[in-house]
Order: structure tokens, then sequence, then C-alpha cells
């Protein structure tokens, strides 16, 4: 059984031995000053399978923590397989409490007991050797102990004994034909098998070129069929990528097709096709029917969609459907009373009125990816996700709501930013687009700057607000809170390696900003129009600026190999700031809004963090490997790869009350810490008279109590 490692056990006792060794005699009760606060429950679920004998018992699929069982609708979920390698899963219709479920490696592992127990049956499979992101498994519906698994480099294995002997069916899609879907650049999207005749199953492919020319095409993707139980296999659609396929309940001449850009419909089992209707659910991955009236159907991908026509026409609930982000599977009861979904979003969600409202079902799920953290100027909590959203507590933490009505009608659910003008209370976001709010995240609209991968964002306060954004594309401007955009590139380096990577505006002036650089240096500009490269930090990375909420001259910048550099100048002369911060790493700068001397500084060298209670003059840090501070610059989702502890994600300060400052990981972990009794304790410390800053305490005792909710709910 391929589970978590639990580094709480294997390296926990040496951890918290470092981490008091590292600290001050104090420190040891420094956790006390740690306030743990709730957090959202969900995650990423990509397929949900229901126990058609008993209803009340539910399966998902959670990536990055394994197969959750609900025993009671929904209601609570546990884990029944800790396995962060899963790529899918499948319940036998006719032994519900039999699941398989497929790794990135190709392992098999099978259940016979609603996943009490496991053991791995792959026989014949071969090892995947490209550790692939999309794989499937699927259980005939008909025949007890059939299997179908598919991988991105192995193509389609068959069992006809429930896993104990596999072999290969790939004949038409394989290497010997003119289609080979088992190449670099092509793929498997989904298989089903035909309920109605199991010796006939639908894969739908994809392809970025033609295997003919070698050139980029779509000739190899489209919709293959098998006659003979997956023993040859023929394109019956061709044109585009698909990623799904639907069959009509009790009539399997009827055939759905959901591609990246079109819809179509078969009446004659695939023989031929017509494209569905104009509002047809393209780039839909899965279909979904009433069992008691087939006419009824849904559809889950980017969004969700209903139909109550067969699928001539479709219809999307208004607002927001409780969906949340991509719907990535469906699973309905035998009434066609109760709709589940597995979401990209929020874990699983349920609808008792077919779709038109939707109630989470996360309890026990515990795979929210914070990434980050904004406290706005009337105390509210936002949580940015690269998961699951957005979220709002209003409560210091206690409760907190999904806040992503409109945010995914053209964008995701991977937070990169989240900034509010404490002036007008209007928030921004970003998510693949840039969004704005002007009800405290209760609606969301897409503003009109381009799509594409934003950089940096950076907001002044005013009525209405101005707001600089860094694409790929360049630098964008809007001088009335993102409702108009012009380019603002004079000055600056060519787009491509040297791109903006980081911005930041004057809080008095709309017109003055700085833009950090990749390997060219800083530049700013003091009329809005045009840049200007800065003397003094040339040639640098500058992943993260900060300028002082109170003093608009004084200016801070990260500059990698350099620590961090400081100007009281407005930028005209720079100078390296201050004695104890000794890391050339430095990714975030944030200033405390109540108290603009303290500072707090997070780098992407393991465990590192630093804090200022001088404006910069002395910094104190502590540092250890246990934790992994890492994040490409301030406005990206940072990374969790550290598989030994919690990864420190985000650090936001309360623009309310002086020196509280909110920290999380992406284990799942939130808290708050005052940080003026943080420094009132270190400055009480022996080692606040040491050379180079002493040792501080926040890092250590944030894993401590990090180390200890861990343990609590694991």
């Amino acid at each position: 059984m391929q589970g978590r490692p639990s580094f709480h056990r294997a390296i926990g006792s040496s951890l918290l031995g470092l981490c008091l060794a590292a600290a001050p005699v104090w420190a040891s009760n420094e956790s006390k000053l740690w306030a743990q606060l709730d957090v959202p429950s969900g995650g990423v679920g990509t397929r949900i399978a229901l126990d058609p004998a008993t209803p009340s018992n539910l399966f998902l699929l959670v990536p990055d923590q394994g197969i959750y069982g609900s025993t009671d609708t929904g209601g609570h979920w546990s884990l029944v397989r800790a396995d962060t390698t899963l790529l899918d899963m499948a319940m036998d219709p006719q032994q519900p409490q039999t699941l398989y479920a497929l790794s990135n490696d190709n392992a098999v592992y099978k259940t016979t007991d609603s996943g009490a127990h496991w053991q791995e049956m792959d026989t014949g499979v071969p090892i995947s050797t490209d550790g692939g992101s999309e794989g499937h498994i699927v259980a005939d519906p008909v025949n007890e102990g059939t299997v179908y698994a598919v991988s991105g480099d192995s193509g389609v294995y068959k069992t006809t004994d429930g896993g104990a002997h596999w072999s290969a069916s790939n004949t038409g899609i394989d290497s010997h034909g003119s289609t080979n879907l088992l190449q670099a650049g092509a793929g498997i999207h989904s298989i089903i098998v035909d309920p109605m005749n199991a010796q006939v199953l639908y894969l739908s492919a994809w392809s970025a070129k033609d295997v003919t020319t070698g050139l980029p095409g779509l000739g190899i993707a489209g919709i293959y069929q098998s006659t003979d139980g997956g023993a040859h296999w023929s394109q019956i659609l061709s044109g585009e990528s698909f990623w799904s396929v639907g069959i009509e309940p009790g009539n399997d001449q009827q055939l759905f097709a959901s591609g990246t850009f079109h819809y179509e419909t078969s009446i004659d089992g695939g023989a031929s096709w017509n494209v569905g209707s104009a509002s047809g659910p393209a780039f839909s991955k899965v279909f979904s029917f009433d069992p008691t009236n087939p006419q009824h159907m849904w559809v889950g991908g980017m969004g969700f969609e209903y139909s109550t026509d067969g699928g001539i026409t479709w219809l999307a609930p208004n607002g927001d459907n409780g969906t949340g982000a991509g719907v990535t599977d469906l699973a309905v009861d035998s009434t066609g009373t109760k709709l589940y979904a597995a979401y990209s979003g929020m874990g699983a969600s349920l609808s008792t009125d077919g779709g038109s409202s939707w109630s989470p079902l996360n309890t026990g799920i515990d795979d929210v990816k914070i990434s980050q953290l904004m406290v706005g100027d009337d105390g509210s909590i936002y949580m940015g996700t690269s998961t699951s959203g957005m979220f709002r507590s209003s409560d210091a933490g206690a409760d907190w709501a999904a806040i992503n009505n409109g945010s995914e009608d053209d964008g995701d659910s991977d937070i990169k930013q989240m900034v509010e003008d404490p002036t007008t209370s209007t928030l921004f976001a970003v998510n693949g687009v840039l969004l704005t709010s002007k009800d405290r995240g209760d609606n969301w609209t897409r503003t009109t700057s381009s799509r594409g991968d934003y950089l940096a964002l950076a907001v002044t306060p005013g009525h209405p607000s101005t707001v600089y954004v860094a694409q790929l594309g360049g630098v964008q401007k809007s001088t009335d809170d993102g409702a108009s955009w012009h380019y603002i590139d004079a000055g600056l380096p060519a787009i491509g390696a040297d791109s903006v990577e980081s911005l930041a505006s004057s809080p008095t002036d709309a017109n003055m900003a700085f833009a950090g650089t990749y390997k060219n240096g800083l530049y700013m500009t003091s009329d809005g129009t045009r840049w200007s490269h800065v003397s003094g930090l040339d040639a640098n990375d500058i992943p993260a600026l900060a300028v002082d909420p109170a003093d608009a001259d004084t200016v801070y910048a990260a500059v990698e190999g350099a620590g961090i550099s400081k100007s009281t100048d407005g930028g005209a002369s720079w100078s390296a700031s201050g004695t104890g911060l000794d890391d050339d790493s430095i990714v975030l700068i944030t200033i405390d809004p109540a108290d603009s001397d303290v500072l707090v500084a997070m780098s992407q060298t393991p465990g590192r963090v630093y804090l200022s209670a001088d404006a910069g003059a002395t910094w104190t840090a502590l540092d250890t490997s246990s934790a992994v501070a890492k994040s490409f610059v301030i406005t990206r989702a940072v990374s969790s790869s550290d598989p030994q502890g919690p990864s420190l994600a985000a650090l936001a300060m309360d623009p309310k009350h002086k020196g509280m400052m909110y920290a999380a990981d992406q284990k799942g972990n939130m808290y708050k810490v005052s940080v003026a009794q943080l420094v009132t304790g270190l400055n009480k410390s022996p080692a606040s008279s040491s050379s180079g800053g002493g040792a501080f305490p926040l890092l250590a005792s944030l894993l401590l109590l990090g180390f200890a909710a861990l343990r609590r709910r694991r």
C-alpha cells in the first residue's frame, strides 16, 4: 500500500530537536502565542462512485490524498486508501464492495471489502515509464471481473478474472496501426463500456500532431470503437480532440461526444455524426443520465449543464451552481433524485433538484491547498487556494464561506493573487483571468484585460483604483478599477526572458510604480506611461517588491543573490537592508500596514523566515530544513513539494490590528500570531544579544504547532 509518508513519525523527533536547538530557551513556550484556525474542507475530487445496492455508500478519489469512503450519503468522509499516486478508480457494478484503483506507474489495486483491505493485482500490465498524469480504469457493467485499464504510454489492458491476469488490447491504436495513440503528443481521455452490449467500447482520444506528417494536427484524435471487447479498435469520428462519450440508457445507438470545440451526436451507434446545438457542451469530461428518464441528462467539465430533451438543448444553472470549478465526474442514484458531483473545486457536492442548486459534501476531506492570504480593511480574512478557489471568513477564521460566484466563468480554481483597495473595498484576484469584486467577494466579474499568465499585480488606492498587471505579453494599466486597460511598455526590456515578475505601486501617487524583472534589474515609472531603468540593481532578478504604506519614498526590493535592498528616496539610490539577513533568495516581503517598521521576509531557501522590527535595519532568522518556504514570486501559488513537512505557503498582516499576522501552509494548517509579542519575546531572550541577529522563533513555533496539529489530524 502506497500512502502518504508518515513524516511526523519518521522525522518528528529529529526536527523537534533541531527547532529547539536553533531557537532560544523561551521559544519552547512560544507556540502558546500561536492560535490555530480552522480551514475549509474540500479539495480536488476526480471520480465519485455510488453503491447501487446501498446508496448511502459513496467513494471519492482525491488524487493528492487517496480514496475516501462515506457511509452516510457523503455527510462524512474518511480515507479508505491513503495513496497519493492514484489516477482513477472504478466500482464493479455487480459487486459494489469491489473497487479497482490505478496508479501513475500502472499499478492496479483491488479491494473486495469497500476499502478495508487492498492488494496489488496487475500481472501483465507494464510499469509506466513516464509517471503519467492521465490514466483510466473502468469495470464492465455486465460481466463481473472484466476490467479495462488505460495509461498514456501503455494503452488499453484488459482482465477477465478480476485483475489476476491482464493482457494488451491495443490493436488499431498502437504503433502497428495508422492511428498510434501511444506516441508522445497523443493519448486517451476516457473509456466507456456499452451497458447493453459489453462487447462494444468507446475511447475518446486527443492528439497534438498528425501521425502521418509529424506536423501539428488532429488526424488521430477523435472517437474510437471496439465491437469485440477491446480486441480491435477503429476510428469512427475525427477532426478534433474529444474528451468523453455518453450512451443513452436503453438506446445504445444514441451516442453523445464532447470535443474541445464541438458537441456531436449519433443515432446509429457511431456510423454517422451530427453537430449538436450551438449551446452544446464542448469540453465536457462526463455524461450522466437520469435512470428514470433518459431524456434528462447532465454533463460536467469546465462547468455544469443539463438537458431535459435528450441533449437537444442545454442549460446552465443561474449564478453559483455550487460545483465551483470544473466538474470531473457525476453519479446519480437509482431514483434520479440525488445527483452527486466530483469536482476540482470542493471535492464533492449533492443536488436534489436536478442540478439547479448544490450542497457541499466535504466533511473529513482534507485537501485544500492554500496559496494566498489577505486581510481586508474590515478585518475579513480572504483565502486563495490552488485547488478550490476563494474563501472568506468574517469571524477571524472560525468559519469560512466559499466566494466563487462568477470567478470561474472564464477562469479556474487556482488563485494566484488577491489584493484589496482599502479606499473602495474593491477586491482583485487572479485565476487565469483578472477578476474584480465590489461586494467583498460575493460576486466576481472578469475585467477586460486579456487572459493569460499573470505574473504580478499591484493596486494604488483611489476612487477609482489604479491597477497595474504584468503578463508575459507586457504590463497593462487601468485607471478605472479594471474596466478598461492600456499597455505601458515603453522603456521596458523586450518581452521574453526578461519579463516583469513583480510589481509595486505608490500608496499615494497612482502614476508611480516599480517593476522587477527576471535577470534585468528594476524599472520605475513616475508618470504612469514610461519606464526607466533603476541604477544600482542592474542585471539582477527582482522577485519581490514592497512600498512602505506610510512613506511612499521607502521601497524594498528582493534581489536574487544579494538579499534585500532598500531605498528611502523613491528609488533614486539603494543600499543593502540591514544586518542579520544573509539570505540571497528572498521571494516575499510583507510590511505591517499598522506599523511599517515591522517587516517579514520569506525565503525560497528551505525553512527561512526573517523578521525586522526596525524597518530593515536588523533582521532575525531561524534556519531549519524542516519546512520549505518555496515561492516563485509573491503573486504565484507556492509549491508543496517538500515530502517531509508542511510548506509555508502564505503570510498576511492585519491592517487594523498592529502586528497581527496570519500564516498558512499547504498541508492545511493556518495560524494567527502577534508579531509584536514575538518581538517582545525575542528582545527578552538570551540570543537577542548575540551577533548576527540571533535565532528567530517565528518558524520554530509554527513548526512545533504544525507537527502537533498534523499528529492530531492523522
